[in-house]
């Protein structure tokens, strides 16, 4: 190199030690991680479920792993030593680690599997493009209400990511936006849908059925529900005109027996009346006294 001085010399040699130790650790690091590595198995995650890694140590067969939370020993060479929290078991490509009713403290911390000479260090984070954390039954839940433009709510608590829900009548999805408002609680999400019926569709017939997803993941939100039939407001309708058509008939036969039994009356009287002229005396001691009255006042209206 130009410009070289002698006494130069031993910072130029110092300065490509250091840069030869610099490469020597890079290429260590990628070297190690080839060798050793842990992933994340059985997606997706259920809130207050178990959670599992699995150490790959293909590359190192017949190791014994040790597994660190932060900085913590949790597993070594097979003793656990938090069983309420962890378990472990290995196979021949590596071992698996199991954490037990994972909460959020169990995530967002470092884990660091160690075989032989390897070890491999990474952090446990939800991940929203590849990792679904599904809520319990019991952090789900559903309210009705098929007289109400605001049908259905849904409340989820402990997912991630937020989901999509959907509800559908005959298969047709009928809202494309439900109202979703979320609130994040550590690593989860508390997560309330509401689907409000726009008031130009009438639902009858047939079910709603509601879909929910994470990650094209389906979460099981529930029964269907089913809806009135369409006609039956018609049947209604259709009661209704025949009640009131029978009422008519009652009327006009109530109408035609009691215009009979006055014509029958009319005629009795008529015939008394045509009687007492020929023989008074005789046809009006046969009467009561009511009787007589009722002849007397017809007689007089009689010409």
């Amino acid at each position: 190199m130009s410009g070289t001085k002698l006494e130069d010399t031993g910072t130029m040699l110092l300065v490509c030690a250091i840069d030869l130790i610099n490469k020597s650790q890079n290429i260590m690091t990628m070297f190690t991680m080839s060798i050793v590595f842990w992933e994340i198995k059985d997606l997706a995650i259920t809130s207050g479920g178990n959670v599992t890694l699995f150490c790959n140590t293909t590359s190192v067969p017949g190791r014994k792993v040790t597994w660190m939370k932060k900085s913590d020993v949790i597993v070594h060479h097979g003793l656990v030593f938090y069983r309420s929290k962890f378990a472990e078991y290995s196979v021949s490509e590596g071992s698996f680690l199991t954490i037990m009713n994972a909460n959020e403290t169990d995530f967002g911390v470092s884990y660091t599997c160690i075989a032989d000479i390897f070890s491999f260090d990474s952090m446990l984070d939800l991940d929203v493009l590849n990792v679904s954390v599904l809520p319990n039954d019991n952090d789900v839940h559903m309210s009705w209400n098929l007289e109400s433009r605001k049908l259905l709510q849904i409340y989820f608590s402990g997912i991630f990511p937020i989901p999509h829900c959907q509800i559908f009548h005959k298969g047709t999805n009928i809202l494309q936006t439900p109202t979703t408002t979320s609130e994040r609680d550590g690593y989860f999400y508390n997560v309330s849908v509401s689907i409000v019926i726009p008031y130009q569709l009438e639902l009858c017939d047939g079910y709603l059925d509601v879909k929910c997803s994470l990650n094209n993941q389906t979460i099981p939100v529930g029964n269907k529900r089913a809806l009135p039939v369409c006609n039956d407001s018609t049947e209604t309708n259709d009661h209704t005109v025949l009640l009131i058509v029978l009422g008519i008939l009652v009327l006009v036969l109530l109408h035609c027996v009691l215009s009979r039994i006055i014509e029958c009356e009319i005629r009795t009287l008529i015939n008394i009346a045509s009687t007492l002229r020929t023989n008074p005396k005789q046809e009006m001691s046969s009467l009561n006294k009511s009787e007589r009255m009722e002849t007397i006042t017809f007689l007089a209206q009689t010409p």
